[in-house]
């Protein structure tokens, strides 16, 4: 079970490499394009993805801590290539900014889960609503940013 989770890790690794090569410097622009590509890659390799998303989520009793340290290292390099030299100054100094990022990253990640649930039946994956499922990620970063945004960076 290790060595497919591991192969899989690379491929999901890989994919997202290759689709966001480019990061924006504004921190909810990143989560919007991580978004996108994660929608992407879940159309492309459905049971790749499944299979990550399905044992990061629920996690095998037997394999507890081997899944542990696969999720943090991934967290890790995520964390350190992602939020390191995000710009940040359009948030609004009100907020913590640990809270913002925990708060974009939880309504976008919610919104890709409930698009892949929708679409994993589709003969597709819903591929023919690809532009659809990104004006729904654009009107919820919209939203997003109204709520945290200073007023002069809407």
């Amino acid at each position: 079970m290790l060595t497919v989770l591991d192969q899989s890790l690379d491929v999901f690794d890989q994919y997202l490499e290759n689709e966001m090569k480019e990061l924006p410097p504004e921190l909810l622009a990143r989560y919007l394009a991580l978004s996108k590509a994660k929608v992407k890659m879940f159309m492309e390799f459905p049971m790749i993805y499944k299979l990550v998303s399905d044992v990061f989520r629920e996690v095998p009793e037997e394999l507890g801590e081997e899944i542990v340290i696969r999720q943090r290292r991934m967290q890790e390099r995520y964390a350190a290539t992602f939020l390191e030299d995000a710009d940040y100054s359009a948030f609004s100094p009100e907020f913590e900014r640990e809270k913002v990022v925990q708060l974009i990253h939880s309504v976008l990640d919610q919104l890709t889960h409930r698009f892949m649930e929708q679409f994993k039946h589709a003969p597709d994956r819903g591929l023919s609503e690809l532009p659809n499922i990104i004006r729904e990620f654009e009107e919820h970063t919209d939203m997003l940013k109204k709520g945290i945004y200073k007023n002069d960076s809407r």
